[in-house]
């Protein structure tokens, strides 16, 4: 035998001794002839693109995880937000419903408020009117002034714009109320 027959077959030996007792596959390389070495690191490439897929799968399996997580918080947000949205929906609803009924009770009460309003002055004035038919000429004069002063008031309390024409006419009754009340000597200036 050679000396390099000898080296080989010592390889040999070492190398079924690391790989089954230590798995340390470098350490071979050191001791494995020059064409066997080439086969040793194409199955330490090999090894390294292993490793390298498997890392990779890890990674995948990381981000895959992560991708759960994020739908689960989604989902629980969405199942958490909704109903939430949907209560405060209907609690507003039923507000407005509430304040809808207020306004419509207080729309009521002013309109029997208003109605009691035109009923009174009604009475009034036919009760005015009996006693003017009763009175003589001069207070008759005067009641039929205040009776029809009464009247335009009245009628320019439900009215929201006034021409001044009317306020004119109105001012001009009131001050001849006042005339016959004080006499001739009631001024304006």
């Amino acid at each position: 035998m050679t000396e390099k027959e000898n080296k080989n077959s010592l390889v040999l030996l070492l190398e079924q001794n690391f790989l089954f007792s230590s798995g340390a596959l470098t350490k071979l390389c050191l001791y494995i002839p020059a064409h066997k070495t080439e086969d040793s690191f194409h199955s330490i490439r090999s090894e390294t693109d292993l490793s390298e897929k498997i890392m990779l799968i890890q990674r995948q399996k990381r981000e895959i995880e992560s991708l759960k997580h994020d739908v689960y918080v989604r989902n629980l947000l969405i199942f958490l937000i909704l109903p939430g949205s949907l209560l405060g929906y209907f609690f507003m609803e039923r507000r407005h419903y509430r304040q809808k009924l207020k306004y419509l009770e207080q729309i009521t009460r002013f309109r029997i408020s208003n109605i009691r309003n035109r009923i009174s002055p009604h009475f009034m004035l036919n009760i005015l009117n009996q006693e003017i038919s009763r009175a003589d000429k001069e207070t008759k004069n005067h009641l039929l002034t205040f009776a029809h002063l009464l009247r335009r008031c009245l009628g320019m309390e439900e009215q929201i714009n006034i021409k001044l024409g009317d306020e004119i006419d109105f001012v001009k009754d009131y001050i001849e109320l006042e005339k016959q009340k004080f006499g001739e000597d009631f001024t304006i200036k």
